[in-house]
């Protein structure tokens, strides 16, 4: 990581803590929405620290493509699911993955690989539309409008309480063409920030990269 880097991720941080800690004055709600652009550009620093670490390999240019990526994590699963009996928590997790996934084949995606409580899905592959950045966004808030009502479903049914979800939405230049599983087809460092973007989202949000928002503004 470069000197000019690491003091930029570092004020950052500073910054980040110090307007944190403005919560009982400011409230929650402020807080979190002055929070937002400095949390995204935090996420895109830390990934273009580790670019050495992660360069794309170099494949031929009809295996490149611009695709959006959609990342969705449940929000603290475990301390959520931890009075369950374990084939419990499966069958409730495996449906609401299922429930949520939905939207994501409504608005032209798929998911390319379910992860524990989250999973990753594509937009602009196999078939790229140019409206597949805007179709993503639209799918992650329909998402958090079924993360909302199934919140509801499983406090009521399980006694689970705070199910919630966040989300992140990256738009970048990949490399496509994995031989082995399905979830090796994508990659590149727009996956990467797309990870760190999704990990940087406040709980029930939805966070987007300054290169999505460049093709939906």
């Amino acid at each position: 990581m470069s000197t000019s880097l690491d003091e930029q991720i570092k004020q950052l941080k500073r910054t980040i803590a110090e307007m944190d800690a403005q919560r009982a004055v400011l409230g929650d709600a402020a807080v979190d929405s002055a929070l937002v652009p400095f949390i995204q550009k935090l996420a895109e620093l830390e990934a273009q620290s580790e670019l050495p670490m992660e360069k794309t390999p170099e494949l031929p240019m009809r295996q490149r493509k611009l695709v959006t990526l959609l990342f969705m994590d449940v929000v603290g699963s475990t301390s959520m699911t931890q009075h369950l009996d374990p084939e419990d928590t499966l069958d409730i997790m495996d449906a609401a993955l299922r429930q949520l996934a939905k939207p994501v084949d409504t608005h032209g995606g798929h998911v390319t690989r379910f992860m524990g409580d989250g999973f990753k899905a594509v937009f602009g592959d196999p078939v790229a539309r140019e409206d597949d950045p805007e179709q993503a966004i639209r799918a992650g808030l329909e998402l958090i409008e079924i993360a909302d009502s199934l919140a509801q479903e499983l406090e009521k049914e399980w006694e689970i309480d705070g199910f919630q979800i966040r989300i992140g939405v990256n738009t970048g230049l990949v490399a496509l063409g994995g031989l082995t599983e399905a979830e090796d087809t994508v990659m590149g460092l727009p996956v990467n920030l797309a990870a760190r973007i999704e990990s940087a989202a406040p709980p029930g949000s939805l966070l987007i990269s300054h290169n999505t928002y460049r093709h939906v503004r």
